[in-house]
């Protein structure tokens, strides 16, 4: 008889591990230090007192006492992580707030005005505050409109500077402006009237060495979109955010579009974009080693690379690390678990910056990810028992066949994506794309191209501009053109469900995941039946003969 695979099995102890290491730093976060630890003592004193019990009764259950106890220290390490962050760290990164010093560093994101237009916005990863050279952090830096600055991504730069911490609340308090901050180890705000260009650089740290070669590229990136694009802002803001997820560009007007046209999710880079690269990489480094373990180990140094130019945002890291554990496993011949992998990037994302479990993209971007890898087997499996059905003969008609089954992929991977995100979508956004499995038919193959001939385009544009803007940039034009004629025919009102701001509440997360649940126990036991029918079949045609 047919056993189905249970969804928790040894190799997933890591996932509850990492789940309660999340849960401890949400605890935290909301209901401050002193409560939550309160919480994990009761929850200590009552697993004690069940083992206790089932010993008097004779009843050994050590392994999930075990198990209870190695979660309630994961959840407490969480609580900790945000402990070290708020204080530790404070003590020497936060010494400065209140008071006026002189601040170097480089400006690692393209400044850009303000909603209200008074200020110049952008980070400054300084490497020294006052005479002290040893202070590496990123600060949020204002700088007035009328101030004459004059400065781009990648700059030297030091200014006189006050210092202070950053105090505006808007949302939620799980996703206000400061926890956002925060999310990107960003615990200072400066504001300055007096920048002056740096003409050296003091320092050689690694980690700043990473990240201005990051911001080098990221730069480069920029100048030759402007270039290609000079009169086409549209195309330009578009290619900028496919590429390197570069949205400064962008209006409310064209985000709007692109959240009712459902593809918002092209123009912030994550596992899509990180698995593209890695595939044109692997193509690529084929042609120059002729063994497998080499083309991965060339990928690493790229993909690194990528990560630093997309300012190590959170669901590029996430997407990196999993491709990252992925090439590992495949060098050292282990087996490679999807799910585990996504845990294991999470985890290691809230460890360095515990506030990013809060980051909007990381939380869609992991959602995403674990509907597709919980849901599309089931929901893909189904479509194809359909099509091969006897009875509608259509795999009879392989003209027909091959477009359903691409078809039945695409859309099993938009509407396990969208299970996965529906709920968090609302809360953030207060909208649900109507047309997003229609449009996303097309516009993720266009994607594709566009990802791969942008950055062929800004590479040639620095060998040969002749080339890029006269032959090069049209293929790409016409792709970014059929962008453009989706958002402009279905980025409108009619196309998407919008939802009031305070629709949602604890009772509708629970209803949301207990219908995901409800779901995905459907699709299983669906997917154990026809597995169990076919190697009945199967036995059965073996015994016959």
């Amino acid at each position: 008889m047919y056993i189905s695979n249970h969804v928790i099995t040894s190799k997933h102890y890591l996932v509850l591990f990492v789940s309660a290491f999340a849960i401890g730093i949400y605890l935290a976060t909301m209901l401050g230090i002193i409560f939550s630890l309160s919480l994990l003592a009761l929850a200590a004193v009552i697993i004690g007192l069940v083992y206790t019990f089932l010993k008097i009764k004779g009843i050994s259950k050590s392994k999930y006492i075990i198990l209870s106890s190695a979660l309630i220290i994961a959840s407490f390490l969480g609580i900790f992580r945000i402990y070290t962050a708020e204080y530790l760290y404070k003590n020497s990164i936060r010494e400065y707030e209140g008071k006026e010093a002189w601040v170097c560093g480089t400006i690692t994101s393209n400044p850009q005005l303000s909603s209200n237009s008074y200020y110049y916005t952008f980070e400054l990863d300084a490497f020294g505050i006052n005479n002290k050279t040893d202070y590496f952090g990123t600060i949020m830096m204002y700088v007035p409109q009328n101030s004459g600055f004059n400065f781009e991504t990648g700059d030297n730069v030091y200014a006189w500077t006050k210092i202070e911490s950053p105090k505006d609340a808007e949302g939620t308090s799980a996703f206000d402006y400061y926890t956002h901050l925060r999310g990107k180890n960003i615990f200072l705000i400066g504001t300055s009237e007096n920048i002056n260009p740096l003409s050296t650089f003091p320092t050689t740290h690694p980690l700043i060495t990473l990240k201005e070669a990051g911001v080098f590229i990221r730069s480069k990136i920029v100048n030759s979109i402007d270039s290609l694009f000079p009169n086409d802002k549209i195309s330009a803001a578009v290619l900028k955010g496919i590429l390197i997820g570069d949205k400064s560009g962008f209006d409310d007007n064209l985000y709007k579009k692109f959240s009712y046209a459902g593809i918002s999710h092209i123009i912030a880079v994550s596992g899509l974009h990180i698995s593209i690269l890695f595939s044109f990489l692997m193509i690529f480094s084929s042609m120059f080693f002729s063994k497998r373990r080499l083309s991965f180990l060339a990928t690493i140094p790229v993909i690194i690379l990528f990560m630093s130019a997309s300012s190590f945002t959170p669901s590029v890291c996430r997407a990196s690390i999993m491709i990252l554990i992925m090439i590992l496993s495949t060098l050292t011949r282990e087996e490679h678990n999807p799910v585990t992998a996504l845990f294991i990037a999470l985890g290691s994302i809230i460890a360095v910056a515990p506030y990013a479990l809060f980051s909007k993209s990381l939380i869609l971007s992991f959602t995403a990810t674990l509907g597709i890898f919980v849901y599309y087997p089931y929901i893909n499996g189904l479509f194809i028992s359909l099509i091969n059905l006897p009875k509608l003969k259509i795999h009879k008609h392989k003209i027909i066949k091959k477009p359903l089954i691409y078809l039945s992929s695409s859309f099993s991977l938009s509407f396990s994506s969208c299970i996965g995100t529906v709920y968090f979508l609302i809360l953030f956004f207060g909208n649900i794309s109507k047309v997003q499995f229609f449009t996303n038919l097309w516009i993720i193959p266009i994607v594709s191209v566009i990802f791969c001939l942008g950055y062929i385009n800004c590479i040639i544009f620095y060998i040969s501009p002749w080339l890029a803007l006269n032959i090069l940039k049209y293929p790409l034009q016409w792709c970014l053109d059929v962008i453009e004629f989706t958002i402009n025919v279905f980025g409108r009102k009619d196309f998407t469900c919008i939802f009031p701001s305070e629709l949602l509440s604890g009772n509708h997360a629970i209803v949301y995941f207990g219908i995901a649940f409800m779901i995905y126990m459907f699709l299983k036991t669906f997917n154990d039946i026809q597995t169990e029918k076919k190697i009945a079949a199967e036995e059965f045609d073996r015994l016959k003969y």
